[in-house]
């Protein structure tokens, strides 16, 4: 009997054990950041849009803007602009584009790079990021205000959400991007655009193939991001732009 007795309150406390223990786990799975972390470090997800690498960059713009001569060029944008050299814009750029930028995170970071209040012209290229976190619609939002923080004595050259090349098997790791979301993004960016005085956008159609999307000889193999021959395409498109303002 007292074996019995024995075996049977073992039970007892390993079925406790097993209900605190999933007790334990469910808690951490439902109210904590566990299946986020998860998900992110099984690649699962995207990274975070705002993240410490970023803020890190973004802290180093006061000291690179006091050296920003007035009359300037400055670049805001993300890795499309930060790729871009002064062997394809020309020595007089600077440069404050950082790959993984959004129009939310450079609207927040606007406040770092005052020489744009005293730049003879701004490029402009973000977008791409943001349809990680956004549908479209919310996207023009945010540039919309990162457009209406600028200012607006200051000429922009914006430069136009590029396509991908969908036939790429790199891409569909970002299945947040398609051919169709980026053209409805850019139209609306476009007319918001044309809603500012002093703003240009870039004639980007030498970087586009006949199906319309990012000719496969110009981008670095993953569908998205320019090669070495893509970055002096879209150099030169943009240097054309900066050349007409000097006329």
């Amino acid at each position: 009997m007292s074996v019995l007795k024995g075996r049977t309150r073992t039970l007892i406390l390993a079925a406790l054990y097993l209900v605190l223990l999933h007790g334990v786990l469910l808690f951490a799975v439902v109210k904590t950041n566990f299946l986020p972390l998860a998900r992110k470090a099984l690649g699962l997800a995207p990274p975070e849009e705002r993240n410490v690498a970023l803020y890190q960059a973004m802290l180093q713009w006061p000291a690179r803007d006091a050296q920003v001569p007035a009359g300037a060029i400055v670049v805001l944008g993300d890795s499309l602009l930060q790729d871009l050299g002064s062997e394809q814009l020309g020595r007089e750029v600077h440069s404050f584009a950082l790959g993984g930028t959004t129009a939310s995170t450079l609207l927040e970071g606007l406040a770092l790079v005052p020489s744009v209040q005293r730049a003879r012209a701004i490029v402009l290229g973000v977008g791409a990021n943001d349809l990680k976190y956004r549908d479209p619609e919310s996207v023009f939002c945010d540039y919309a205000a990162v457009l209406a923080a600028l200012p607006a004595h200051v000429e922009v050259i914006a430069v136009p959400v590029l396509p991908i090349d969908e036939h790429c098997a790199a891409i569909r790791e970002r299945p947040y991007l398609s051919n169709e979301r980026i053209a409805q993004l850019d139209r609306l960016l476009a007319g918001c655009c044309g809603g500012r005085p002093l703003t240009r956008r870039v004639d980007v159609s030498e970087l586009i193939a006949s199906d319309g999307g990012l000719r496969p000889d110009l981008h670095a193999g993953d569908g998205w991001h320019l090669s070495d021959a893509g970055d002096l395409v879209l150099g030169r498109a943009i240097a054309r732009e900066l050349d007409a303002l000097a006329r």
